[in-house]
């Protein structure tokens, strides 16, 4: 077989060597325009590899022509001519042999680089390339049906380098692909923290799976696999993690509700028993006692309002609000129930214990403070009522600064150590609290340790304080106003 770029040059050569012949030759005109289309059409059966497709056909035709120029340089130009026409057909026969071939095997290797593509999603990740692709390949096939072999290879030719670009953009995607699927691994987990395996155990089943699939697609390049194996994995970790949140959020509400709802039974109890008592004059004469007792009913209307904004929250889907609304319903709850056993020991004892006026001492135009602090429950105790300044609002930082408290603000931790049931942030507290102040110096864990003791004794008394009151209201032991002689005690009822 002749080298084509061999044979290129010498064609050429000759058919300048003919050209400049006929200018001097003055027999029978040499058939020029026989050569060169003969040497065109070789060309072009080239330009679709009938070397490939259909080499004697070519080679045939190769060889024609150089007889032709034999033929010329022997002074036989009418042999010199058929031999021109016969490369002619030969040469356009092997065009028209390989010119479809080519076009089928570029068509198929085109298709086989699209499915590649296609497989890394490259519709997703590489739209323009692949649509591109795509549609070279149907003005192709159009081109093919109408039998222009030629035009429709160069359309299939388009078509496969649209989609060589397609396939490796969409691919270059797998490493992002893959970040993401650990982001929802991620979620899963949050999910799975949530208590989504008892709440959803399909759902987090399916993702878990899912998730594997979209991991074994990516290092396989079958993006397109993967991204759907991951949107599957997602929407299921959405549902989990909703429906995690939400038995998390409503499980707190209820535990709000229960300690709200004990909170007003504590109040309505402490209310009934302030009617009742002997002493309720004197309770309701006595400043600081009027104040504490403002104070608790404010923490009880705080913690009903937080559990009704959870309840709204709640219902909006905000689970994360809700979860905290509940949360501060709780603390504020507990600092009711915490507070009403004290109040009930002011009632009977007539004695300020754990809590004191709220900011009376303060000037509001200056922001100077006095000491707001009451009597503990033992001797080097002390309480102290958070207050509303509004030029230097109160902090942890500043209340352990004060000189009636330790006069060093870098001892704050040792309030908020003593108070971790009743402060949620140590950077958000709030007026009215009420903290319990531990002596500057000493192991705080001891003195916490006797001051819950104390507390535990206090309120024992204080129950059987309030017992010995009942049984003397039963016997009788007071005044019927009933009676027109107010000298005279009443006769005790029996029962």
């Amino acid at each position: 077989m002749l080298n084509s770029t061999i044979f290129k040059k010498k064609i050429n050569f000759l058919i300048i060597t003919i050209v400049g012949l006929s200018v001097l030759y003055c027999g029978d005109p040499i058939p020029v325009q026989e050569m060169g289309s003969a040497r065109y059409e070789i060309n072009r059966a080239e330009s679709v590899m009938a070397e490939k497709y259909a080499p004697e056909k070519l080679e045939a035709a190769k060889a024609a022509l150089f007889e032709a120029h034999d033929f010329v340089g022997n002074k036989k130009i009418k042999e010199a001519k058929e031999k021109a026409i016969e490369s002619y057909e030969l040469a356009r026969e092997a065009f028209n042999i390989s010119a479809p071939l080519l076009a089928k095997d570029t068509k198929t290797e085109a298709e086989e680089i699209l499915a590649l593509a296609e497989r890394a999603y490259a519709e997703e990740f590489a739209a323009v390339e692949y649509e591109a692709a795509i549609s070279y390949l149907a003005s192709g096939d159009e081109k093919f049906q109408a039998e222009d072999f030629y035009n429709s290879f160069l359309d299939y030719e388009q078509a496969r380098e649209e989609a060589i670009k397609a396939r490796d953009k969409a691919e270059g995607h797998a490493e992002e692909l893959g970040r993401e699927v650990e982001a929802a691994r991620d979620q899963l987990k949050e999910a799975i923290q949530y208590d989504a395996k008892n709440s959803s155990p399909d759902q987090v089943n399916t993702a878990e799976e899912e998730l594997d699939k979209a991991d074994e697609a990516i290092s396989n390049m079958m993006l397109k696999n993967a991204y759907e194996s991951l949107q599957i994995a997602k929407e299921n970790i959405d549902q989990a993690l909703d429906l995690a949140k939400k038995n998390w959020a409503t499980n707190k509400k209820i535990q709000a509700s229960a300690a709200v709802e004990e909170a007003e039974s504590q109040m309505v109890e402490f209310k009934r028993r302030l009617d009742e008592s002997s002493k309720k004059e004197e309770f309701q004469s006595s400043e600081e006692a009027q104040n504490n007792y403002k104070s608790t009913q404010e923490a009880l209307l705080s913690a009903q309002e937080f559990l009704s904004n959870a309840g709204d929250s709640l219902e909006a889907a905000q689970y994360n609000d809700s979860y905290s609304q509940s949360e501060e319903a709780i603390r504020l709850s507990n600092i009711v129930r915490e507070q009403i056993p004290l109040l009930l020991v002011m009632l009977t004892t007539g004695k300020t214990v754990d809590m004191t006026s709220n900011g009376t001492n303060v000037d509001p135009d200056n922001g100077t403070t006095g000491d707001p602090t009451g009597p503990g429950i033992e001797e080097d105790w002390k309480t102290y009522s958070v207050r509303l300044i509004p030029k230097r609002r109160d902090c942890l930082w500043r209340i352990a600064e004060y000189s009636f408290i330790y006069g060093n603000p870098y001892l704050w931790s040792r309030i908020y150590k003593a108070n971790k049931h009743k402060i949620r942030n140590p950077d958000l507290i709030y007026p009215g609290q009420v903290f319990d102040i531990p002596p500057k110096d000493g192991s705080l864990n001891e003195l916490i340790r006797k001051r819950k003791e104390q507390k535990e004794n206090q309120k024992r008394e204080a129950e059987s304080k309030n017992n010995e009151d009942e049984k003397t209201t039963e016997d009788g032991a007071y005044e019927d106003e009933s009676f027109e002689d107010k000298n005279e005690a009443p006769v005790p009822t029996s029962e």
